[in-house]
């Protein structure tokens, strides 16, 4: 729905631009999530070692003897840092912390609540009826809900239009 909306080279640079910088950042953090992970495995290692050694406390020591004593400590366990997701409701002028991209199939949208605005108003001036489905989009926007595209279709739709684009201007539109 998106793509079919917003004029294509602007998405296309959005997702371009997006992606580039989505994957750069997830890349850091993998490499940091990387990082700390090896040291945790270094301790896990030196848990391990101390885990293996016991002592024999002699008999004739008095209350303690004849017992042995050793480590039994729990192993740190490695962390998973979380990602950068695809989209998000954000409320205005409040801080908020979220991990995003937890639904299991499809695309989160995240665009301005002005622009989706302008989209409704363009859709409903031009002939085609969009007007419930939009305003159901601009109401659970409302309610903080994500919402979740079939990325399949959204992929169809913008190769058909770039393909068509490609056709009209006789010269490839996706710089890549």
């Amino acid at each position: 729905w998106f793509s079919q909306h917003v004029p294509q080279p602007l998405s296309a640079a959005f997702d371009v631009a997006g992606g580039a910088i989505k994957n750069t950042i997830n890349g850091l953090v993998g490499n940091v999530e990387s990082m700390i992970n090896a040291v945790i495995r270094g301790v896990n290692w030196m848990i391990a070692q101390l885990n293996k050694i016991s002592f024999e406390v002699p008999d004739w020591v008095p209350g303690i003897g004849g017992n042995s004593f050793g480590f039994s400590l729990q192993k740190l366990a490695e962390v998973k840092l979380p990602r950068l997701a695809q989209g998000a409701v954000i409320p205005p002028n409040r801080e908020f912390m979220a991990v995003l991209g937890d639904q299991r199939s499809g695309n989160n949208l995240e665009a301005p609540e002005g622009l989706i605005r302008k989209i409704v108003r363009e859709e409903s001036s031009g002939g085609g009826d969009y007007t419930p489905l939009l305003q159901a989009i601009l109401e659970a926007i409302r309610d903080g809900q994500v919402i979740v595209m079939d990325g399949k279709a959204v992929t169809k739709n913008v190769v058909k239009n770039i393909n068509t684009m490609t056709r009209q201007s006789g010269r490839a539109v996706v710089l890549g």
